[in-house]
């Protein structure tokens, strides 16, 4: 049995060899075809990839091109590659990367339509037709224009890579089906996958990448191709983001090129305007011998202030300004420019002493001088009035009037006050420029009305930024006299600040009355346009308290032989109350009067009531010498007869005294014959006061030597 079985064996054996012979032939042979098929399916496929990289390029790119993208597919080829040729479809080699010796001249003249394996110098290569397509992402055509030859590296030889097999195959024969199955299936898998790999190249070339990223469930290959399409829409939301950038950027710059041009014609026009005001400053100092010296400074400031913000564009500089005090400082210069026979009447508001407005100080004198000139144009103009009143509600506001009579303005100015260019004004109108520069930088109201036979009107309004302030009066009681009583109405409502109560008047016989019924701290009072008359004077020389009288300039100079008085045009909130805070602040004058004489005493007594003088009697001569010796006097009014010695020698002893050898010494006589004037001057009297005593020239006396 065991012999039976032991035969059987071995004739199964060598049965089993034989067939195992066969079958490891059979197999080896079936290898063999099944590696060329591979190769050629792996070859197909490189071809393909090869078709897509190279047709773009051919009969575009040059030669060295060519030959630089086959050595980069060589090097990318996904199975080892020896050797890459270019042919023409007819003709020799073109070009060729790798092993060149391995490498034909010409290829065997045969139906190349497809990719075709052939053997050459004893190996398999494969040679494929390219097409060019005619226009890019179109189809290929059938007809190829260049063949390539792909030379892959030499397979190792089937009998050394499968005699251990061999050996292994008649112990471990399922062990070897079972290996060679595994070995199988991740071939056929690669296959798939490149297989699979090329359809969906070709459909996203085709079709668009829609089908493709719905395919999430892929693996391995999917997900990476989905990776690539996706880095691709990337790149194309870059892209479009980068063309919207570039719009906005053109757009950016059509605007900056559009500012440029206008910013060139507005430079043009500002260097033609700065030219033709250089030629009206030139005019201008050509004029200057026709003009009055304030007139041609004026006009000069104007130019200049018109140039400095116009041209230069210099801002304005507010700062705290209280307008009284500023307004007395200008007072002067702005009256220059007025002629002789014109009169000027400046009216504050109250709340110019309640508010502290920020304004540039220097731009506002010149927007006064610009008002002030252009009246100045009115024809036959002779009186003036100039309103300036600070606002304080709702908002703090800057209002500027002025008034005068005349026939109005000339047609033509009238018209260059409401044309927006100010580029074609002459030198003359520098008025009109600044006033037209402070309605644009204040954003102000500007307004001119010029009627025939009624005058000019000027205002100018705006906005400014103003603090509160707190001010103290100054007097007790003050008295106003203005015989215009529309004038006369504006003034008290300035004068409220300045004195806890104030009255006011307009007729001379009223004034009269109140003089005598009451005390006044002070009186101011504006004289009617008219020569002097005794019933003023008298008047006038009444008045016992401090006073201030403001005459019409026409005559001036007729009431300043009678009294002390000013030009109205010289008042204004300021100077008065700087006057009436030296009145309130000074320390009283000390008057000494040396008479026997007591009525004289009483009435000098009167005389100096509310005149803020200190009065000190002395009957004898040596009484008065006691006096000066114990305290100091302003002032002596010496008798020249007195009692015990004569006022000649009194005067030569208090010249004696250091204290004394300035002080006004006064001869008080009833005659001075020119020996006594000598003798009064030799004994070192500074003037004379001749008995009776006259009010009118004591006051004056009083206010030559600066005792009230």
């Amino acid at each position: 049995m065991s012999t039976t079985l032991i035969a059987l064996y071995r004739y199964l054996f060598l049965f089993y060899c034989a067939a195992c012979a066969v079958l490891v032939m059979s197999t080896l042979l079936w290898q063999q075809h099944h590696n060329r098929q591979l190769l050629q399916a792996q070859l197909q496929l490189y071809g393909d990839v090869i078709q897509l990289a190279l047709s773009p390029k051919l009969g575009q790119a040059a030669p060295e091109q060519l030959q630089q993208q086959l050595a980069e597919l060589q090097f990318g080829a996904s199975i080892p590659v020896a050797a890459l040729a270019l042919y023409p479809l007819q003709g020799e080699l073109l070009l060729s990367v790798g092993q060149t010796e391995l490498v034909p001249m010409e290829l065997p003249g045969q139906d190349f339509s497809s990719l075709t394996l052939i053997t050459l110098s004893g190996r398999d290569v494969a040679v494929l037709p390219l097409q060019k397509p005619a226009l890019p992402f179109e189809p290929f055509s059938s007809q190829p224009t260049y063949l390539l030859l792909i030379i892959p590296e030499a397979p190792t030889a089937i009998w050394l890579l499968w005699w251990p097999s061999v050996l292994a195959w008649v112990l471990l024969t399922v062990l070897l089906l079972l290996a060679w199955r595994l070995r199988e299936a991740p071939q056929r898998q690669q296959l798939q996958r490149l297989q699979s790999f090329k359809q969906r190249a070709e459909s996203l070339q085709l079709q668009g990448v829609e089908p493709l990223l719905q395919c999430q469930d892929s693996a391995g290959l999917d997900q990476a191709l989905l990776q690539v399409l996706e880095q691709q829409q990337q790149l194309e939301q870059q892209n479009k983001q980068l063309d919207t950038q570039q719009q906005q950027l053109m757009a950016q710059l059509e605007v900056f090129q559009l500012q440029s041009e206008q910013q060139q014609i507005q430079q043009q026009r500002r260097q033609q305007c700065l030219v033709r005001w250089l030629h009206q400053w030139q005019l201008l100092g050509q004029r200057k011998p026709q003009l009055t010296e304030a007139m041609f400074d004026t006009l000069q400031q104007l130019h200049y202030c018109y140039a400095k913000h116009q041209f230069a564009a210099a801002g304005l500089q507010p700062q705290p300004l209280l307008l009284p005090e500023w307004l007395t400082e200008q007072l002067g210069a702005l009256n220059m420019l007025l002629p002789d026979d014109c009169a000027m009447d400046w009216l504050e508001s109250g709340d110019c002493y309640q508010l502290l407005p920020e304004i540039d100080a220097e731009f506002l004198k010149h927007v006064l001088q610009a008002m002030l000139l252009l009246a100045l144009r009115s024809e036959s103009a002779r009186r003036f009035s100039f309103k300036l009143q600070l606002l304080a509600s709702p908002d703090p506001q800057l209002s500027l009037q002025l008034a005068c009579d005349g026939n109005g303005l000339p047609r033509h100015l009238t018209a260059q006050l409401h044309e927006a260019d100010s580029s074609a004004l002459q030198w003359r109108d520098a008025d009109i420029a600044v006033l037209k520069l402070a309605a644009r930088l204040l954003n102000a109201s500007l307004h001119v009305e010029s009627l025939e036979g009624l005058g000019v009107r000027i205002s100018l309004q705006w906005a400014l930024i103003a603090a509160t302030r707190h001010s103290v009066p100054l007097l007790e009681h003050l008295l106003v006299f203005d015989a215009d009583p529309e004038r006369l109405t504006e003034r008290l409502q300035s004068l409220h600040n300045l004195a806890l109560q104030v009255s006011s008047c307009s007729n001379l016989s009223e004034l009269r009355k109140r003089l005598q019924e009451q005390a006044y701290s002070a009186i101011l009072i504006f004289l009617p346009g008219q020569a002097p008359c005794q019933e003023w004077l008298t008047v006038l020389t009444e008045i016992r308290c401090p006073r201030f009288i403001f005459v019409p300039p026409l005559s001036l100079s007729l009431w300043q032989q009678n009294l002390s008085c000013l030009s109205s045009a010289d008042f204004c909130l300021g100077w008065l109350a700087q006057r009436l805070h030296e009145l309130a602040t000074r320390p009283l004058k000390h008057l000494l009067v040396v008479d026997d004489n007591e009525t004289n005493q009483a009435f000098i007594k009167v005389l100096l009531q509310h005149k803020g003088v200190q009065l000190t009697s002395a009957l004898t001569g040596a009484e008065a010498l006691t006096l000066c010796q114990q305290q100091q006097f302003d002032l002596v009014l010496l008798d020249i007869r007195l009692p015990d010695l004569a006022g000649t020698e009194v005067a030569r002893q208090l010249r004696r005294l250091t204290s004394y050898q300035q002080v006004p010494l006064l001869a008080f006589t009833a005659h001075a014959l020119p020996a006594e004037i000598a003798s009064f001057r030799a004994a070192g009297m500074d003037d004379i006061v001749l008995k009776p005593l006259d009010p009118c020239k004591f006051e004056t006396l009083l206010q030559h030597y600066r005792l009230c």
